[in-house]
């Protein structure tokens, strides 16, 4: 009887345990052999723990334990890396690692949300792009030579642009974009993995009330949502009015056009969340310093609560809405290589 539960005791506990999986092909439903797989600890910065290669049944085993701290596995698969965070206390003996082929082609994104706050003598402007990945059977989209994602930037853009791109495993991770020849067009290359991808874009102009503002879509089939706080309004040609997000209290406008211009005025940021620790007065600060520092946070919350906003506004007015986040819908349009 002790010997039979010192043995459930030893399975179920993680501590101290190899990490150990398989690693599963998602484009063919097979296991994937052959496969090099890394492990790190997260431990104060990445440190390498261990290498290892699957076998002809997609399996890989690290003798090293992640005791006590964070774990991350790290496959090479077509020219892809795909990873899996091992977190302390889940079981390490059966970890499930899915990679996938790689195509050539690239994916349209499906919303464009452009959130405008001006304040303090300048305008933060966020775009957020929304990529879905429903492929069948899925795959990887690597962009075609074109870039992931095209956007514009104005030349009075105060120190560029910032982008951060949030995959299917939810970690937001900073890129650099890249001027192409288009004047004041710059585009970012990261493979779109299958599920959903959000791009955020991010830049800062100088900002007086009633100044025009000039904006741009790269892809004239894509819905461009234009959000702004409560106490700025938005006025130009083409602007239509969709109502009020009700958790934000932000103004919400839909605009068709390619190229736009838009008059500015009034001052206000959106409400951001608590734990971001950016809050002063319920309202994030409007010092351009620690709008930098935490621009990911910033740009990733408010497109979050503005996308879910947009869908509940669309249910109200009895418009036929966008595919909201997770709900079926048929495979994004491709753009050829």
């Amino acid at each position: 009887m002790k010997i039979a539960c010192a043995i459930m005791i030893a399975l179920a506990a993680p501590v101290g345990a190899a990490v150990q999986g398989i690693v599963h092909n998602g484009t063919t439903g097979r296991p994937a052999s052959g496969v090099e797989v890394a492990l790190m600890k997260l431990d104060q910065g990445m440190i390498p723990a261990g290498a290892a290669t699957t076998d002809a049944n997609g399996r890989f085993r690290f003798e090293t334990s992640i005791e006590g701290t964070h774990g991350l596995l790290r496959a090479q698969f077509d020219g892809v890396t795909y990873t899996e965070i091992v977190t302390p206390g889940s079981r390490t003996g059966d970890i499930q690692l899915a990679v996938f082929h790689a195509s050539k082609a690239a994916l349209s994104p499906e919303n464009r949300v452009m959130i405008v706050e001006p304040s303090g003598g300048e305008i933060v402007i966020s775009e957020s792009y929304l990529f879905r990945n429903q492929s069948q059977p899925p795959v990887t989209y690597m962009g075609g030579g074109h870039g992931t994602l095209r956007f514009y930037v104005p030349a009075a853009a105060k120190g560029g642009a910032q982008v951060t791109v949030t995959g299917t495993g939810g970690v937001p991770l900073r890129l650099s974009a890249e001027k192409t020849a288009e004047a004041d067009v710059f585009k970012v290359d990261y493979p779109i993995k299958p599920g959903e991808n959000r791009i955020d874009v991010g830049y800062v102009v100088s900002y007086r009330s009633g100044q025009e503002l000039v904006g741009r879509t790269l892809y004239p089939e894509v819905a461009t949502r234009i959000a702004v706080p409560d106490g700025v309004t938005l006025a130009g040609e083409a602007l239509q009015p969709l109502g009020q997000e009700p958790q934000t209290k932000a103004s919400i406008f839909s605009i068709a056009r390619a190229e736009f211009r838009l008059t500015v005025t009034g001052d206000g940021r959106l409400p951001r969340d608590r734990a971001s620790g950016e809050e002063e007065g319920g309202r994030i600060a409007a010092a351009p310093a620690a709008v930098y520092r935490q621009q990911w946070v910033i740009f990733g919350f408010a497109a979050v609560i503005l996308l879910l906003g947009f869908y509940a506004l669309y249910a109200a007015s009895g418009k036929p809405a966008p595919a909201a986040p997770n709900a079926p819908k048929s495979p994004g349009k491709k753009r050829k290589s």
